[in-house]
C-alpha cells in the first residue's frame, strides 16, 4: 500500500501493516524518490513499480528490494 509516509505491507495473518520503508537508511541505502506513494503496478514478472510525489519511481522485486529507479526528466535507457 502506498501511504504518506512510505510503501507498507500487510502482515501475513494479521489486519496490521508494516511499513516497507520510506527511507534509504532503513533499506541499505535504496529507497524511494519521495516519501509520498501515490501509485503502485503490478508488472506481469512480479516486479512492483511505485511512482512517489516527488517524480520518482522505483522498482522493487517480489522481497520488496529495489532493482531500478526513474527519476524525473530521465527515460529508461538513459545513463
Amino acid at each position: 500500500m502506498g501511504t504518506w509516509a512510505g510503501l507498507s505491507r500487510l502482515q501475513p495473518g494479521s489486519d496490521h501493516f508494516e511499513p516497507v520503508f520510506s527511507n534509504a537508511a532503513a533499506n541499505g541505502g535504496a529507497s524511494l524518490a519521495g516519501r509520498i506513494v501515490q501509485a503502485l503496478f503490478e508488472a506481469s514478472d512480479g516486479n512492483i513499480w511505485a511512482a512517489s510525489h516527488k517524480g520518482g519511481v522505483a522498482v522493487l522485486d517480489r522481497q520488496l528490494r529495489v532493482v531500478g529507479a526513474l527519476h524525473s526528466g530521465t527515460r529508461p535507457g538513459d545513463a
